[in-house]
């Protein structure tokens, strides 16, 4: 079968293209360190590669949210903590406050320090972080703590009117509750550090010795058991942050062995094809010098 001048050079030509194809697809994997950088490259890798994306992406997403929850859990525990050392000294007044011998000027001295505790921690009920008042529940533009002539008043959300909890997905099907709502913690410590102050400017000392230090002591006790909620929360957050980015760094070498080039194979790949493509060329220009004498003779 007689092929035709015209046919060996289109079949030189294909040749030349797939050849530079070739040489193209082998200098881009080196040049960008990437086997894959367009789907036709190999459409299951890139599947793989766009699995393994989505993942650490969302994974990400988990992470950024644990580090508000740890945030705002952090600040709680601060205020908390403040609170505690409130409520010591606090403490530290009603057993002065208890001693027979002082007199009504020096009580009144002890009740106005109380009251100034009170405003204290009213305003740590109140703090808020990034805006957003950490201890009104849901309600969080709102402040939830205020004191009136006839007493305090907690404006926030609660667990009776169903918007207490501020609830975060911090993985696949696991939610964690962040706060802790003022309702709780901080009314019955106002209660306790008012009924103090009206028993020591009173001068009720059996009062302040048998019940106000038992309720403060109450109180304490209460306050640690929350900040120990709150402690474990973040260390179970922390512990989860920890186990996403193990997981993280061993999507991104999947990663990499899926879609990144192997440099020593991607040389020789790159040699290869160069070499190959030169050769398509020479016999390009072969075919093309042949063809003429041909038409000459």
């Amino acid at each position: 079968m007689r092929i035709s001048t015209q046919q060996i050079v289109q079949d030189t030509i294909l040749g030349v293209e797939d050849a530079y194809s070739r040489f193209g697809v082998a200098e881009k994997q080196v040049s960008t360190g990437k086997r894959i950088n367009q789907p036709s490259d190999d459409p299951v890798g890139t599947g793989e590669v766009l699995k393994l994306q989505q993942l650490n992406s969302q994974i990400n997403q988990y992470n950024n949210i644990i580090d508000l929850a740890v945030n705002f859990l952090s600040t709680t525990d601060s205020a908390l903590s403040s609170t505690n050392n409130l409520l010591q000294q606090a403490r530290t007044i009603a057993l002065q406050a208890a001693n027979s011998s002082l007199d009504d000027s020096a009580r009144a001295n002890l009740a106005n320090q109380i009251g100034q505790i009170i405003t204290q921690v009213i305003s740590l009920g109140n703090s808020s972080y990034e805006g957003r008042y950490i201890f009104a529940g849901q309600r969080t533009k709102t402040a939830p703590l205020a004191q009136t002539p006839s007493g305090f008043v907690y404006s926030g959300g609660s667990a009776a009117t169903g918007d207490g909890d501020i609830s975060l997905d911090v993985n696949v099907g696991e939610s964690v509750t962040i706060n802790v709502t003022g309702d709780q913690v901080f009314m019955p410590i106002l209660s306790t550090l008012k009924s103090l102050q009206d028993d020591i400017a009173n001068g009720q000392l059996s009062t302040i010795s048998n019940v106000d230090v038992a309720n403060i002591d109450t109180q304490l006790g209460n306050l640690l058991s929350v900040r120990a909620g709150v402690g474990a929360k973040i260390d179970m957050l922390n512990g989860e942050k920890l186990r996403n980015e193990q997981v993280s760094i061993g999507n991104t070498s999947l990663l990499s062995q899926v879609q990144d080039t192997d440099m020593a194979q991607g040389m020789v790949d790159l040699q290869t094809a160069q070499t190959a493509y030169q050769a398509a060329l020479m016999a390009t220009a072969h075919t093309y010098q042949y063809s003429l004498l041909d038409f000459l003779r």
